[in-house]
């Protein structure tokens, strides 16, 4: 009986160890692997959102910017989790490898980084962006590694958000998570991905449970999965879909223990019978003693079960195989109206269908959890008499004993507050966060509904294209505060302007479209444009905007005979630039003849980008002389350009080169020029060169000029940097430091066009300024106004004051030099002393003296 008792108690203590291990492996693992699937679920949503917010918009493969993703990140609210979760966001596009290289042989000066891959392949998928701080590298190519390239083409064929099997990388296997990016015409472009750290996401999550291992496919991607012939171990698994891959997520406990207590109750109780036979009736009151305390124990842990069930915010029902109720919770009455869990159950069991499920819950996935179905947060809407339709999410699975089914249990949340919340965020989404109008992405989905209802015979459309003129002026004499006032008040005059129907969106810093769709003819679409103005006019008017001559131009296109999106804007666009050319506000129909003339600005562009590429400009070097004894000290380098033969004036491409961003490689073009000029002998002292506000934007332009420098064996304190009043305009605290840092250095720095600005004097206080360049404005009537020559007179004795440097520009006759040199002034610049001349003339002239 002894040895009986024996096996008996192991055996319980067996059962019962496994038991508790393994209910205490599903809480683990349901917990863990729900963060796990939430954690890359937000990550793809990332991805996802990144993909929409760049689907649709008028960019080519390379025009996605840091600017435009932050935009988004900080409109989803998903830049913190971004952070935490991913290594950086990249933008990739199918390029053609050849004209990539091209690209960035021009841009080299200012992409010193991207990378163009080498290999036998011509078209590839290529980093074209990478977000700062990030570990993608400019120029990488995507399609090298197989299982990369596999995710890559699913995800163009399939247009959905798909995630890579772990990767090998520098710091243990990556994941990385692509979406695709399409245009306004539904063609794939490229794709948007994110990467995190196979690691760094499971420390995300907490402290890995204990025998945590995960397969992707099959294939083990961490840790150590059980073999299937192991019996003797504690395990528990699940199977999660993250974002295209399968992943088996399971846990273990060791092997197969016993339970000590039931051990001991067991070897009691088997002592206890032996007793039993031999003591007699002493023994069975015994017996019942044990067994009492048996069943205070069983209920007592059946109150802990029922104290945690009632006191979850989570509504839990629970029913045998034939569908009676048996187990639910104080939260699931609530949400389904009942006064107590008893009154819920007992009404519930008392009305049922045919299925055997209580008629009240037959809308719940209880019926088909009964049948074998597993549930995962299925979301269903709720009817109510008042107020918003509750929303909950079910999940729920089946109980087995032995393979045999014995009921099923369902887990109810409410999730109305976060289905509101994400439809707000879809409402943020198509809006503009600072003036609450429509973005260009609303605005972009508007106009085509308005244009394919124009093509089957309904209203006709109008658009109305809307710049602020010189709001960057606002913005840095009034500060950014009184702009985005503007912004908010000419948003709001549009709107009240507006018809029912309508559509304002804002759709660039200072750029607004009005779409509408009551205008029948051209009449009234110079009316309403009319309205526009004079609805905006009062926010124009105050005293701090016209200082700074505030104003708006207005260009109106009628795409009657227009079939996208893209070219109702485009068209919309040309006849706003064409009415800023009218002082004030002003308003122009878009003609064909504008699209001819943008035609004209591109080619020019297009021969500009193509000098740059071949080094068809050159740089010309005008003298600067000392006023006293007419030696030349000095040159200031220019830029010219010979196009097949015929000199291109620097006022045609100079604004153009600032339009387009090219002026920047313009700019350290001429640095190296004239660094390469400083090198050579006979030159002169010192050779100032022009920089731009985009120049001065670089983060790196230190650096830059260091490098040149040392590349040329030039000291620091032979170059010269001029800039104007209006280039300083706005400039950033970083700016303002990296102009401190090249004086340090002992680069000379030069106010051009000094008097004719905002903030001369200030500036004179603000930077590092070791000359003054008088602007030739004030040089031209200097003997024939007495207000000019006291203006110079004063400029020469302020500078004087504050040992500054002064340059006359635009000295043409002998009497201005004179009187010039009378003044005071340190050194004179015009065609009187020398025009811009080839480098080899300025040597051969250096160490003359020039004679007025």
């Amino acid at each position: 009986m002894l040895l009986l008792g024996l096996r008996a108690s192991v055996a319980i203590a067996e059962q019962v160890d496994v038991t508790r291990r393994a209910s205490h492996l599903e809480r683990t693992l349901a917990e863990w692997s729900g963060i796990l699937q939430a954690r890359v679920d937000t990550t793809g949503g990332l991805v996802a959102g990144a993909s929409a917010h760049h689907s649709r918009l008028r960019h080519d493969a390379a025009g996605v910017t840091d600017e435009d993703l932050q935009q988004f990140l900080a409109t989803s609210g998903a830049q913190q989790r971004h952070g935490e979760l991913t290594q950086g966001l990249v933008y990739v596009a199918r390029v053609d490898r050849d004209l990539l290289a091209q690209y960035v042989a021009r841009r080299r000066l200012s992409l010193s980084t991207f990378e163009v891959a080498d290999g036998p392949f011509r078209v590839y998928p290529a980093v074209l962006w990478a977000e700062s701080g990030g570990t993608g590298r400019h120029g990488e190519r995507l399609d090298a590694d197989p299982e990369r390239a596999t995710i890559l083409a699913d995800v163009r064929n399939r247009q959905e958000v798909l995630m890579t099997p772990p990767l090998p990388g520098s710091d243990g296997p990556t994941l990385e998570i692509f979406g695709p990016v399409v245009s306004a015409r539904d063609s794939h472009i490229g794709w948007v991905g994110t990467s995190l750290s196979l690691e760094d996401l499971i420390a995300t999550i907490g402290e890995p449970p204990r025998g945590l291992a995960i397969t992707d496919n099959g294939i083990p991607v961490f840790g150590e999965p059980i073999a299937e012939d192991e019996q003797d171990v504690v395990h528990r698994s699940t199977t999660l879909e993250l974002l295209g891959r399968r992943w088996q997520v399971s846990v273990t406990d060791g092997t197969v223990g016993l339970d000590i207590p039931s051990l001991l109750a067991g070897l009691s109780l088997t002592v206890t019978m032996a007793l039993l036979v031999a003591v007699g009736q002493r023994t069975r009151r015994r017996l019942a003693s044990s067994v009492v305390t048996v069943t205070e124990s069983r209920d007592r842990y059946a109150s802990y079960l029922d104290a945690i069930v009632q006191n979850l915010d989570v509504g839990i029902i629970a029913c045998d195989a034939d569908g009676t109720i048996v187990v639910s919770n104080d939260t699931s009455a609530d949400m389904f109206g009942a006064p107590s869990t008893r009154d819920a159950i007992t009404q519930w069991n008392a009305e049922r269908g045919p299925d055997g499920v209580p008629i009240a819950l037959e809308d719940t996935p209880l019926a088909r959890v009964m049948t074998g179905e597993f549930v995962h947060r299925e979301q269903h809407t709720r009817p109510a008499t008042d107020g918003p339709e509750p929303v909950w999410s079910f999940s729920g699975q089946p109980i087995s004993v032995h393979n045999d089914r014995v009921g099923g249990v369902v887990a109810i949340h409410d999730v109305t507050e976060l289905v509101a919340a994400e439809a707000r965020m879809t409402r943020l989404a198509m809006r503009d966060h600072l003036t609450g109008v429509a973005n260009r992405r609303r605005l972009g989905i508007e106009l085509d509904t308005a244009l394919d209802d124009q093509r089957a015979g309904g209203a006709p459309a109008t658009v109305l294209f809307m710049d602020l003129d010189r709001f960057k002026a606002v913005n840095d004499t009034a500060g950014h505060h009184r702009g985005d006032r503007m912004l908010v008040d000419v948003a709001r005059a549009l709107t009240r302007a507006s018809h029912d129907g309508d559509l304002v969106a804002r759709v660039g810093g200072d750029e607004f479209v009005l779409l509408c769709r009551h205008c029948p003819d051209r009449q009234a679409a110079d009316l309403l444009a009319t309205d526009v103005s004079e609805a905006v006019r009062p926010i124009l008017s105050t005293e701090e905007l016209v200082v700074v001559g505030a104003g708006i131009s207005i260009g109106v296109v009628m795409p009657q005979d227009v079939d996208s999106v893209d070219d109702v804007l485009r068209f919309a666009d040309l006849a706003m630039y064409e009415a800023k050319r009218t002082e004030g506000t002003a308003v122009r129909v878009y003609e064909t003849g504008l699209g001819t003339r943008a035609a004209e600005r591109y080619d020019l562009e297009r021969r500009l980008r193509e000098a740059l590429r071949t080094d068809a400009l050159t740089v010309a070097f005008q003298p600067i002389v000392e006023a006293d004894d007419r030696r030349i000290t000095g040159a200031e380098a220019l830029v010219r350009w010979n196009d097949d033969g015929r000199a291109i004036p620097p006022d045609d491409f100079i604004p153009l080169a600032e339009q387009t961003g090219l002026v920047v490689d313009i700019d350290l073009f001429v640095l190296d020029r004239a660094c390469a000029a400083l090198a050579m002998p006979g030159s002169p002292n010192r050779i100032g060169v022009n920089f731009s506000a985009g120049t001065l934007a670089l983060p790196d332009l230190v650096d830059r000029i260091d490098e040149v420098l040392s590349r040329h064996g030039v000291p620091a304190d032979r170059l010269c940097v001029e800039l104007t009043e209006t280039t300083l305009i706005g400039v950033s605290p970083v700016t303002d430091a990296m102009l401190h840092a090249l004086f340090d250095r002992g680069v000379h720095l030069a106010l051009d066009d000094f008097g004719t600005g905002y903030a001369s004097l200030n500036y004179l206080r603000r930077f590092p300024v070791t000359r003054i360049k008088i602007d030739r404005s004030f040089v031209d009537d200097l003997l024939s106004s007495p207000e000019d020559s006291a203006i110079v007179q004063g400029t020469v004795l302020l500078a004087k004051r504050l040992s500054i440097q002064t340059v006359a520009e635009g000295v043409e006759t002998v009497a201005q030099a004179d009187a010039l040199t009378a003044f005071g002034c340190d050194h004179l610049q015009g065609y009187l002393l020398g025009r811009p001349m080839p480098l080899e003339d300025l040597l051969a002239t250096t160490s003359a003296c020039v004679r007025t």
